[in-house]
């Protein structure tokens, strides 16, 4: 948001959204931005919910401090943005 560099390029602060029905066999649906997908591919998000399933904020935590790494390493001094969010759907069937 805000960002005048990126929209002089294109990109735009309208939202995309789609709607879509919770299936109940999920576990979680995890929401992250571009930052975290940029280096992690889906396999490691979720092995590294399931090893933190018990405490999902140190999973969110985690994921963040692995997207930085990654970024420092490949980038060295640029890092993109880094938001991360798990919803435990866990806690609905209880």
């Amino acid at each position: 948001m805000g960002d005048l560099i990126a929209n002089s390029v294109g990109v735009s602060c309208e939202p995309d959204i789609a709607e879509l029905e919770i299936d109940p066999s999920w576990d979680y649906l995890v929401l992250c931005s571009d930052g975290v997908w940029e280096f992690l591919n889906p396999k490691t998000v979720c092995a590294t919910i399931y090893q933190n399933q018990k405490d999902l904020k140190k999973a969110c935590v985690e994921l963040a401090q692995q997207s930085w790494n990654r970024w420092i390493h490949e980038e060295v001094n640029v890092v993109d943005d880094i938001t991360v969010m798990i919803f435990d759907f866990n806690l609905m069937k209880k």
